[in-house]
């Protein structure tokens, strides 16, 4: 599988500039160790996973990285904290962050939780590309839904646009109560990708021109 992000390829078979300082004094955690500098002393590149709660994100982060433990069981808690994991790109080393899930009733917990992962990181590394992750098995479009593409674009800011890849999930057959979700969904994205954000489907199978087949893959 293929994934665009920016202007790099992620190929997620393989191990594989926004910059933000947000002025809140938070404890790191310890999380900054793990983001060393690189030779040449220009930050690390670091990759964020947005979305909702239950949508999928560690997954990704797990295909994206090899990583293992971060997907939780469908009753458990979800990601509760930020995560980190490295991975290769085009022979350079990279981070993704994994974040807490948003929901109603909790989206501020999660967006200082995101804050906390990005102050640990901001004297080490550069927000480098955004990873919002949607599942095409929701049923509808919620008032949140609609926050969150507000948060993104203010999170990103109009010229990052192109660094945002919007990432669908849970594919298991194509059938039509997907696909009709799936354009619902383009709909929704419709102002970010005419601006030139990504588009990629976790779980269905790209060829070798990293073109949608449209087959789910087991």
């Amino acid at each position: 599988m293929i994934l665009v992000c920016g202007h790099n390829t992620v190929s997620t078979r393989s191990r594989n500039g926004l910059s933000l300082s947000p002025n809140i004094p938070l404890n790191t955690g310890g999380w900054s160790s793990h983001i060393p500098l690189r030779a040449s002393n220009e930050p690390t590149k670091v990759i964020i996973i947005l979305g909702r709660k239950g949508v999928g994100k560690s997954i990704v982060l797990e295909d994206l990285t090899s990583a293992q433990g971060h997907a939780c069981d469908v009753r458990g808690p979800g990601t509760t904290a930020f995560q980190l994991e490295e991975s290769i790109i085009n022979g350079e080393k990279y981070f993704f962050m994994d974040t807490p899930g948003f929901d109603a009733g909790d989206e501020v917990e999660a967006f200082f939780e995101t804050a906390r992962g990005i102050e640990a990181i901001r004297h080490h590394a550069t927000i480098v590309g955004v990873l919002f992750a949607a599942s095409v098995n929701y049923s509808r479009v919620e008032n949140l839904d609609r926050k969150l593409l507000e948060f993104l674009e203010l999170f990103c800011g109009d010229e990052y646009i192109p660094r945002i890849t919007f990432v669908t999930t849970h594919w298991t057959h194509p059938d039509a109560a997907q696909s009709n979700r799936f354009a619902h969904l383009r709909s929704l994205w419709c102002s970010f990708l005419a601006r030139g954000a990504g588009l990629y489907q976790h779980g269905r199978k790209y060829n070798d021109q990293h073109e949608d087949t449209g087959i789910c893959l087991p």
